[in-house]
């Protein structure tokens, strides 16, 4: 059975105990993860993008391109969007270009690297990207139904997974 053909396999399992999918512990685990990303962007796509009205015009992956800029500290790069987010080179230049057809980010010189430029919103970039963000929080914190304690521990043990998933990533190149 190869990994990625187990999704019927985890949809019939009881989460907490994986010997009911048949699986072994790797591919449950990893039919887990896969699941849990499915349901994560198919809830942007039917939730979230079309209560912010922009479900016709812009991608998942879009809206996280906006949502780093966004959220960036320091003055930010379509590399340093896809060093951080691990998004393909490729998707990240059309976001780019895609938002930025649309006025809803522009760019300016890098003048720590010629070869690049840095990512700024505009007006109209800010406030969708704050819009994406308060709808983000309704959807996943506010209506959390898991107890307060338990949805801190799932958060950090997320956070955990994806920073084992980084390191192992960067170093398997």
């Amino acid at each position: 059975m190869s990994l990625f053909s187990i999704r019927p396999g985890i949809e019939a399992a009881d989460i907490e105990n994986y010997e009911a999918s048949g699986l072994p512990l790797e591919a449950h685990f990893h039919a887990v993860c896969a699941a849990v990303a499915a349901d994560y962007v198919k809830l942007i796509k039917d939730s979230v993008l079309p209560a912010i009205g922009a479900d016709k015009d812009f991608s998942v992956r879009d809206m996280q391109v906006l949502s780093y800029v966004n959220e960036s500290a320091t003055p930010i790069t379509a590399a340093d969007i896809v060093k951080i987010s691990g998004l393909d080179p490729a998707t990240v230049t059309r976001s780019v270009r895609s938002l930025s057809n649309k006025d809803y980010l522009t760019t300016l010189p890098n003048e720590k690297d010629s070869r690049s430029r840095i990512l700024v919103l505009t007006k109209t970039g800010e406030d969708l990207a704050e819009k994406y963000a308060q709808e983000c929080r309704e959807i996943f914190l506010t209506g959390n139904t898991l107890p307060a304690g338990e949805a801190q521990l799932m958060a950090r043990v997320l956070e955990a997974l994806r920073k084992r998933a980084s390191r192992l990533k960067n170093t398997r190149r």
